[in-house]
């Protein structure tokens, strides 16, 4: 199931209970009764409350360090003693922790795989922080959007593996010194992380901002011209058959075998007839095969499709493409899959890789 397909059921329903969501080392939980979110708790450490609150300007650090005390030593949750000293109200504060809530479940709308788990319940746990009521199908029409904009949004940076290269530092340090106080400290962030070389993924969990802003964060600095996509996709669709085989070649030496393989590709499709293409086109793709095999089928993998079965038609994809994602349905194992399919054992491996990476299905 979708996170849509998800909390349509819960909406609908009217069930109560908790529903946890996982996505790699994220796990967030979301406490539902009859069509309403009740709680919500996650293991991000940029989604607690007191770092919100002081993000926000709304409580100075001296009196959150005095509010921690208290609440390390009397075990009260942190929202209930800042409003009893003062120091918000508990009108805020409900508010600042139904859009954290939320925000939360938004995010889940951008992550191109996870698993969930729902345990209904008669009797609701007691909320950490104060209680709230986020409805449910709010949710949805806003996930729904945010699901939109994530699809273009991937499109233009299609996987977290990606580390983007800074192109025009001077542009890049003007742009964070134009941005205004919201967006500030985000490009900040983000800058030091683009200068430490991180992927877009290890920026996830570095630089304490949600999948959605940073991307169109991102992609803002993409457009500016501030960054650039790395070789395989920054070169566009006529680059010249030489350009594409030596950047292959360059990054092959370097270790970036699937950037170095899809250059090759193109430039085969370009040059069939080129015997020094189709030589590296077949070196980049032992490398490739090598190197997948080790990630891939070294443990028992059953791909789940990412899509709707009547999306599939309206895709970008190649007709062995098409041919790969509809046999994906949930219970053929990854080798299986491959060694039924009608393409060669490497071909079939690489292009389940490139589906997954564009969130099309999981591995």
């Amino acid at each position: 199931m979708s996170i849509e397909d998800v909390l349509t059921w819960l909406s609908r329903r009217l069930v109560c209970g908790s529903l946890t969501l996982e996505h790699g080392a994220a796990v967030r939980t979301f406490v539902c009764d009859a069509g309403y979110v009740a709680s919500a708790s996650s293991n991000d450490p940029s989604e607690e409350l007191g770092r919100i609150l002081l993000a926000k300007g709304l409580v100075d650090e001296p009196s959150m360090d005095e509010a921690r005390q208290v609440q390390a030593d009397t075990g009260v949750p942190l929202s209930r003693i800042l409003s009893m000293v003062g120091k918000i109200t508990e009108e805020r504060l409900r508010a600042l922790l139904e859009e954290r809530a939320l925000q939360a479940i938004l995010d889940v709308f951008c992550w191109d795989e996870g698993t969930f788990a729902f345990e209904p319940t008669s009797d609701l746990p007691e909320a950490a922080e104060l209680p709230i009521a986020v409805q449910l199908h709010v949710c949805l029409d806003e996930g729904r959007k945010r699901a939109a904009q994530w699809k273009v949004l991937r499109e233009r940076i299609p996987s977290d593996n990606i580390v983007l290269r800074i192109a025009d530092r001077e542009a890049l340090a003007a742009t964070v010194a134009a941005a205004g106080p919201a967006q500030a400290a985000a490009f900040e962030a983000v800058a030091g992380a683009l200068e430490r070389g991180l992927s877009v993924g290890q920026m996830l969990a570095d630089v304490g901002i949600a999948r959605l802003p940073l991307f169109e964060c991102l992609a803002a600095l993409l457009e500016g011209g501030s960054l650039a996509l790395p070789g395989a996709l920054a070169l566009g669709p006529d680059a010249p058959v030489e350009a594409l085989t030596a950047e292959a070649e360059r990054l092959a030496a370097a270790g970036e075998r699937l950037d170095a393989f899809e250059l090759a590709r193109r430039a085969r499709l370009a040059a069939p007839r080129d015997g020094a293409v189709e030589t590296l086109y077949r070196a980049t793709e032992r490398a490739l095969f090598a190197e997948l095999s080790r990630e891939l089928l070294t443990s028992f993998r059953v791909p789940a499709l990412l899509v709707e079965p009547g999306q599939i038609d309206g895709l970008d994809l190649s007709d062995p493409e098409r041919a790969l994602v509809r046999r994906v349905d949930g219970r053929w194992d990854l080798l299986s899959l491959m060694r039924s399919s009608s393409l060669r054992e490497a071909e079939a491996l690489i292009t389940f890789k490139r589906l997954a990476d564009r969130g099309i299905i999981s591995l």
